[in-house]
């Protein structure tokens, strides 16, 4: 798991706009930004939240793909080498793909906790923003500092070292 900072905003345009900066970074390698999510309560009380990552669209494909490939070679050269068998093997291995990679989403660390978000959700005014980065990478170099000082927002939580902690809040005004 990456580097975590949760940063509130006034303006849910402010969370989008510090958002699309740090994927023009991302563009250019300076960071790599594991998940991110975009917390909103509106003024009625009402919350909106959206993750930019789906981990449970990724990895339950992409492990019905390898399995699928494997499940084939495996049934066709235990078959004998008929096409029976390797169609047989590459039904099993897509579906226990799909499974294993259901389960393997579920249970990775990766991206922004969901209890992390609801519990700072809480705090959050209404018609403010909070943006959640899960970022891999240093989120105190220069480049990523600037961004930072040019949207604003105010740092909520952070699992940042002391000293890169003080860096980032000196960057927020």
């Amino acid at each position: 798991m990456g580097e975590l900072a949760v940063v509130e905003f006034k303006q849910r345009c402010d969370a989008d706009a510090l958002l699309c900066a740090l994927e023009e970074l991302e563009q250019e390698s300076v960071i790599e930004l594991e998940d991110s999510a975009l917390f909103v309560r509106r003024q009625d009380g009402e919350t909106d939240v959206e993750h930019s990552q789906d981990f449970f669209a990724q990895l339950p494909t992409s492990g019905a793909l390898y399995f699928g490939f494997l499940g084939g070679v495996v049934g066709w050269i235990l078959s004998g080498a008929s096409y029976g068998g390797a169609l047989l093997g590459l039904q099993f291995g897509l579906v226990a793909g799909f499974i294993l990679g259901t389960v393997a989403g579920w249970l990775s660390g990766t991206g922004v906790p969901d209890f992390l978000i609801k519990q700072v959700g809480t705090e959050i005014k209404p018609g403010n923003a909070a943006l959640f980065l899960s970022v891999r990478g240093s989120l105190t170099s220069e480049k990523v500092l600037k961004m930072f000082r040019k949207f604003g927002g105010h740092l909520r939580h952070s699992s940042l070292a002391p000293d890169e902690e003080a860096l980032l809040r000196e960057a927020l005004p």
